[in-house]
């Protein structure tokens, strides 16, 4: 027992250390919540959110499941996330107040989507025939849109990054043969970068806040299994209060140049995943599921710069949104399974309060997949899932100040359309049972 709790303290705080690198490229979801938390799941566009228990992933949607884990299991996923969306301008102006002159905006188009890898990591453990215990490291949350620093909206977004890590003990309890609960509790670290450049009247200075903070928030889970063929599943994860605390560095706008202490607040949201599982003649599955998010917590994003006189705020007006996915398995063999999903995954965003950090709209998941089981302890999951994304239209003003120097005032509206918006995701997944 020593050597299996050595063994896994080292392979958490490498896989922790590792997982904090390759986050900063990670790309957002609808919002920016992340769905790949199950290398097995994109193959059906995480249909059932976990209810359907080929793989680990129960530790996130919903600690109940691992009451039908047997031994202990590690599983290892790793997500290649390559997002398109080129923004078009459509007559860009900036207001100069005064002498209230409206100019055409200087810039040119350009695409914010990254390339971004997303892993994550699972174990799962028998303490006796009843009690389980879970362990997850993932990424709940996460963006990254980077555009270039001459690009026509500048003025308003240049890099917006989120990084969380949410590392997530849980047990699991099998009160009988049809229902089993689970619960767990969280510790997640977020990092946040977020950079534009600054109207001087000349060559453009710019600002970058950068903040990280530790939350702590909490899940629950109930399952109902009366047979080997069908299950019915509710997990909830808890809001996670998040005080940003960094700095803010501004360069080339003098007086205001230099570095100074900031804070933001902001709460990332509650969600409720539940799920139905049936299997049919013994060759197909069907998974339906549904989940929750509630989004209205993000209506704003207000900074506070040490020694600068007002907040800088980013008004979102966010709404609660939810997502409805549908898959199918098909046990080909002892060795092959094969599937495919459907998933409807809504916006939070409005065309109001749309902005360039998140130029987000609502999403259609068409995915494919498939594991091979190499042998008795060792399984292997594929998944290929295209994401074709809304018309995105952007038409927002925001008052961006003029010249440090001067009591002039810049409106900047950015108009435009992002256009051939899509995503395209990969999976590559591990599962070892010792």
């Amino acid at each position: 027992m020593r050597f299996i709790t050595q063994f896994l303290y080292k392979a958490y705080y490498y896989f922790f250390s590792i997982l904090i690198l390759l986050l900063s490229s990670t790309a957002f979801a609808a919002g920016f919540q992340i769905s790949e938390q199950s290398g097995a799941g994109l193959g059906r566009a995480f249909a059932g959110f976990g209810v359907v228990n080929d793989d680990l992933s129960n530790a996130f949607y919903n600690a109940a499941g691992l009451t039908q884990k047997k031994g202990m299991q590690i599983q290892v996923t790793g997500f290649v996330i390559d997002g398109s969306s080129r923004f078009t301008n459509e007559g860009s102006t900036q207001t100069i107040i005064p002498p209230d002159i409206r100019i055409p905006s200087s810039g040119g188009n350009d695409d914010g989507g990254t390339l971004g890898l997303v892993p994550n990591f699972y174990f799962t453990m028998d303490l006796t025939d009843r009690l389980k215990y879970g362990f997850a490291i993932t990424s709940p949350f996460g963006l990254k849109t980077d555009y270039d620093r001459d690009w026509i909206g500048r003025y308003q977004a240049k890099e917006s990054e989120l990084i969380t890590v949410n590392i997530n003990p849980s047990l699991a309890y099998k009160v009988n043969d049809s229902f089993s609960v689970g619960a767990g509790v969280s510790a997640e670290y977020a990092e946040a970068t977020l950079s534009q450049a600054l109207f001087t009247g000349g060559v453009d200075g710019f600002a970058e806040v950068k903040g990280d903070d530790w939350g702590y928030g909490w899940n629950v889970g109930f399952m109902y299994h009366p047979n080997p063929t069908f299950r019915a599943a509710v997990g909830f994860r808890s809001k996670i209060s998040h005080k940003l605390r960094g700095d803010n560095t501004i360069t080339g706008a003098s007086p205001l140049s230099g570095k100074r202490d900031v804070t933001a607040r902001t709460t990332l949201p509650e969600t409720i995943h539940a799920g139905l599982y049936n299997e049919f003649a013994s060759k197909w599955g069907v998974s339906i599921g549904f989940r929750w998010t509630r989004w209205n917590r993000f209506q704003e994003l207000r900074i506070k710069t040490k020694s600068l006189p007002t907040d800088a705020v980013i008004e979102n007006k966010w709404d609660n949104v939810i997502s409805a996915n549908i898959g199918v398995d098909y046990f080909y063999s002892d060795k092959w399974t094969f599937r495919t999903g459907y998933m409807f995954d809504e916006s939070p965003t409005s065309d109001e309060y749309r902005t360039p950090r998140i130029p987000d709209e609502d999403r259609n998941w068409f995915a494919i997949g498939a594991s091979y089981k190499y042998n008795d302890q060792l399984n292997f999951d594929v998944g290929y899932t295209y994401i074709i994304v809304d018309k995105t239209d952007i038409n927002l003003s925001e008052t961006i100040a003029g010249p440090p120097t001067s009591a002039t005032t810049v409106i900047d509206n950015l108009s435009g359309e992002y256009e051939d918006s899509d995503v395209n995701i990969f999976s590559l997944q591990a599962v070892y049972k010792f």
